[in-house]
């Protein structure tokens, strides 16, 4: 039987699984940071979409309630507005 090249097993036993045991120590820290910087991006995602969510809803609101009153203090100008827009979609149409 020969002996490999590196040494044979005894001098890259030792000393290889240190290394190695080593290497996968801070690939597994290096995986755990990965992970938790991830996490913390989208909790942070997650938030900013909320907020922005929020924010569109309040504006929806505001501006359907700004068209309410529009109707309110303006019926007839508000029935020919309406009119207008549905002739001029049924011309689009065809």
């Amino acid at each position: 039987m020969t002996t490999p090249r590196y040494g044979g097993p005894d001098k890259l036993g030792k000393t290889g699984g240190k290394q190695a045991s080593a290497a996968v120590g801070d690939a597994a820290d290096t995986i755990r940071q990965a992970g938790d910087t991830v996490r913390q991006v989208s909790e942070k995602l997650g938030q900013k979409a909320e907020e922005s969510l929020d924010v569109a809803a309040d504006q929806t609101e505001r501006a359907f309630r700004e068209v309410v009153q529009y109707i309110r203090d303006r019926p007839l100008t508000s029935l020919a507005i309406a009119f207008g827009v549905g002739y001029l979609l049924s011309r689009f149409r065809r």
